[in-house]
């Protein structure tokens, strides 16, 4: 039977606060990804990535009224100068109008990974301008091996509030007042050799 839910998209509280709940319970996760929750998954390749964005992707499909997509270009409205393909993007049934888009990285203590997880943040803010600041949630999930959330992510954070400079133009941040911006940090148990993902730490 496939869980189905009436939250109203256009609140972006409801919607939000929908998301913050299914990380901290699990329930979409243990239904669908039950292999994260339970018997642990290979660090192999991009499996994780991959279980991770369809994950993200699965929840907006038990929405009703929603339509996800993994890995979905943005369709620029606005010309901010990169092109941007998301991890999830969720649209608006009736009228294929973007709600939410989200992005999941891997976050380890090296220069090359710490600059993936800030260019990711990046193309978030990218995108949310270039769909004209228009969206109910920005939603960026990292994930790492370990107990501690990394410190690197108070960067992040300021950097999708506050906004950075691109392109010698400054690129103004999420604004609260129409859009939630959620940072969450997956943490990854190893178990016997798999990992485990049962720990959602909400940053923002």
């Amino acid at each position: 039977m496939f869980l189905k839910y009436g939250v109203s998209i256009m609140d972006k509280d409801l919607l939000s606060g929908f998301i913050i709940n299914e990380f901290s319970s699990g329930e979409i996760r243990e239904k669908y990804f039950p292999m994260i929750c339970q018997g642990g998954v290979a660090d192999y390749s991009e499996m994780v990535h991959s279980i991770g964005l369809n994950y993200i992707t699965q929840i907006g499909r038990t929405i009703e009224d929603v339509v996800s997509i993994s890995e979905c270009p943005v369709i620029q409205e606005n010309k901010v100068p990169r092109e941007i393909r998301a991890d999830s993007i969720w649209f608006e049934r009736n009228n294929f109008k973007p709600v939410l888009i989200s992005e999941f990285e891997r976050y380890e203590n090296t220069r090359t990974k710490k600059t993936k997880v800030r260019e990711k943040a990046e193309n978030l803010l990218i995108a949310y301008h270039q769909l004209n600041r228009d969206l109910q949630v920005v939603l960026y999930v990292t994930w790492g091996i370990g107990l501690a959330v990394p410190q690197e992510m108070d960067s992040i954070k300021a950097l999708l509030i506050d906004g950075f400079q691109f392109k010698g133009a400054w690129l103004s941040g999420i604004d609260s007042g129409k859009t939630s911006l959620l940072i969450f940090h997956a943490i990854a148990s190893n178990v016997e050799g798999k990992l485990v993902f049962n720990r959602w730490v909400r940053i923002h």
